[in-house]
Formats: structure tokens, C-alpha cells, sequence
């Protein structure tokens, strides 16, 4: 029997051999080198054909992760997206930690400052449950985020939310509504109102007390949400609803960074 040809364009594995050398941090050296989490990254839209960014903006993933690592968050994150760059957003949607691709629905815009919410329809499942998470814990847990855009008060605009039928399983993190904020954190909580651009942490720091930043707030812990999270949303039972028109350029889920809070804010 002859041999069967194949068209080089068809052919995954030379598609995926090409793509990987072209990728130029096999050749170059960003300051503190390529970061391994980074490669994987990038490894991974290869294998699944979304476009890499440019070099330019690589070396700015790359140092990014190389100082968020410095600063201690990574290891305390089981999600983490970043939105912001030149990308396009099949590649923002990937995980950066589990290397694997959130999905987007409805009316987000998409730019180099990151992903702005519609406020009525747009929103991200980064495919989180909080129950199953590794290192958001009940009474140690985090919502962190970047923001370019605060959006408009009133109308329980969520950043993040996952409600699986009980207040005491709260996520929900609402910056200004109206008069107050929700800060829930594995638990409801109302308190004062605040709107600012830049990097934000909301953490369970013990079964006692949340905090804004570094500022400590009494809230007892309940239970752990057993809904998926959703980003610009809130996941009612896995259904979006009280949608954000915020700008956000980075979120992470994952252990409390109120520890780490003033060393990373300075990444953003």
C-alpha cells in the first residue's frame, strides 16, 4: 500500500511545531527570565489555536506574572484572568493558573484597558465553583480586582457574584450601591459605599471578619457556594443576573490577599 500524504496545513502537530517557534521567548530573555506559568500559558493557546500576542505585549505578561509571583498573591489564587493588553480575548479568557479558557457571554467590549461590561447582558463564567475550590477556603478566601472603569452606582452593579440559595453563601461584591456596598465574602454583608479605580481586594480573613483592602470589617463566615461564580454578574443558581458596567482588567479568586494587599496593589 502507497503512503497517504497530508497537506502540511493540515497536519496539527506541524501546526502546533510552527507556532511554538515562532513564539520569541524561546530566543530572548525579558528581565528575570521567562516565567515557566507564562510558557504554559502560551503553550496552551498554541495547542488550541488562539493567537499569541504580540512580543511586545509577552514581555509585558511575562514581567507581570514574574512580580505578581514576587509579591506572594499567586500562590494564594485558584483563578487567575487578566484582561487587560493587546491581546485578543480568546487568549484574556484563559486562566492563567488552570490553563483552561472562561467563556464570555452578551455585550462585553473588549480593549486594551480590558472588558467592559453592558451592564444588562454581558458577563464571564470563569467555570469556578467556590465549594470546589483549592485555595478559597470558607474561612480564607479572596475576590481580587483591577478596575479601569467603576460604572454607574445603584442597580446591585456586580463585579462578582455566586448565590446557590442561602445568604450565608454569599459571594457578591457590589462597590457602590446607592448608599452602601455589598462585601460578601461566604457570607451576606452590607456596609458603607465606595467607588475607586485600580486594584481592589475583598477577603475572608477568618470566621469572623472580612476586610476591604486592609480594612477589617466583623462578618461571621456560613457556607461555601456550591453555584459558579460569575464575573460583571451575579450567578443566581448558575443564572446571570444584576449585571455590572464596570471596566475590569484583572480578577483573581483564591485565598485572602489582605496580607499581600499593599505589595501587589503597586502592580496595577
Amino acid at each position: 500500500m502507497g503512503e497517504i500524504s497530508i497537506d502540511p496545513k493540515f497536519n496539527i502537530h506541524e501546526t502546533y511545531k510552527k507556532v511554538r517557534i515562532l513564539n520569541p521567548y524561546r530566543n530572548a530573555s525579558p528581565i528575570g527570565g521567562v516565567d515557566p506559568d507564562y510558557q504554559a500559558v502560551l503553550d496552551y493557546a498554541s495547542g488550541n489555536f488562539i493567537a499569541l500576542p504580540d512580543a511586545a505585549q509577552q514581555d509585558i505578561d511575562n514581567q507581570f506574572i514574574i512580580n505578581y509571583k514576587a509579591s506572594g498573591a499567586w500562590d494564594l489564587d485558584d483563578v487567575v484572568l487578566r484582561f487587560k493588553g493587546t491581546a485578543t480575548p480568546a487568549f484574556k479568557l484563559i486562566c492563567w493558573k488552570r490553563r483552561i479558557e472562561a467563556q464570555a457571554f452578551g455585550g462585553l467590549t473588549w480593549s486594551d484597558s480590558g472588558v467592559l461590561g453592558n451592564g444588562t447582558t454581558g458577563y464571564i463564567d470563569p467555570l469556578f465553583i467556590p465549594a470546589n475550590g483549592v485555595k478559597y477556603t470558607l474561612n480564607d478566601a479572596s475576590v481580587a480586582f483591577s478596575t479601569f472603569n467603576i460604572g454607574t452606582s445603584g442597580g446591585n452593579k456586580t463585579i462578582a457574584g455566586s448565590w446557590s440559595g442561602a445568604n450565608n453563601g454569599y459571594i457578591l461584591i457590589i462597590p457602590n450601591n446607592g448608599g452602601s456596598s455589598h462585601l460578601s465574602i461566604n457570607q451576606f454583608k452590607t456596609t458603607t459605599a465606595y467607588a475607586k479605580l485600580g486594584y481592589t481586594s475583598v477577603n475572608r480573613i477568618s470566621s469572623s471578619l472580612i476586610s476591604l483592602d486592609t480594612t477589617d470589617i466583623t462578618n461571621s463566615s456560613g457556607q461555601l457556594s456550591t453555584a459558579k461564580v460569575y464575573i460583571l454578574a451575579r450567578s443566581l443558581n448558575n443564572t446571570a443576573d444584576l449585571f455590572s458596567d464596570a471596566g475590569l482588567g484583572f480578577i483573581s479568586f483564591g485565598a485572602s490577599k489582605r496580607y499581600v494587599h499593599d505589595t501587589v496593589k503597586i502592580l496595577f
